[in-house]
């Protein structure tokens, strides 16, 4: 092994750099020229070959071709009433979507103005001869208001109920009536 030092540069500096090799003989040099020119000659194996398919009848040929050529008609088909029935399908999901989506907004919407209507609204309660509070309404009119719509009920509801009682009005956060209206038929 001969051992050399020779110059570099690295990094814009001038460095040594010790290089390290092998000095062959001139006898292993004439072996290794001859190694190359030596043939070993060994008798080959036939291999039997079977007849190349070509690639498409190789796929029908395989255990899951058939199934795997139904899906791919069904799929690629171009029968034009499958895509149809398929962008419909689509397009009625996303319409109901929509549909859920704008009546789960609509409830809250509502469940909201509910909420604060009965923290600062006027209740309107309908009685009836078995129930106390039979319905209950929540309005933000004034009182003159209110008061010609019940009168108005009060005239209709003994027909359309056949156990009607009378129908008050409580202000806000009130426990006592401040408006009664008694069936005058019931009595």
């Amino acid at each position: 092994m001969i051992t050399k030092y020779i110059l570099t540069r690295r990094r814009n500096r001038i460095v040594s750099r010790e290089i390290q090799w092998f000095d062959w003989s001139q006898k292993a040099i004439e072996v290794r020229r001859n190694l190359n020119k030596v043939v070993i000659n060994s008798p080959k194996l036939s291999i039997p070959k079977a007849p190349k398919q070509s690639k498409s009848e190789r796929f029908k040929n395989l255990p899951f071709s058939e199934y795997h050529n139904k899906l791919v008609a069904s799929l690629y088909d171009n029968n034009r009433e499958y895509t149809i029935l398929k962008q419909q399908a689509e397009k009625s999901a996303h319409e109901l979507k929509i549909r859920q989506l704008a009546l789960a907004r609509k409830h809250r919407e509502l469940s909201k103005k509910n909420r604060m209507l009965k923290q600062v609204a006027k209740r309107i309660v309908i009685s009836t001869t078995k129930h106390k509070n039979y319905h209950t309404i929540y309005s933000n009119n004034r009182y003159e208001i209110i008061k010609s719509v019940m009168f108005t009920m009060n005239k209709q509801l003994p027909e359309v109920l056949p156990t009607y009682k009378c129908i008050s009005l409580f202000p806000p956060n009130a426990t006592t009536a401040c408006l009664l209206f008694v069936n005058s038929k019931a009595a």
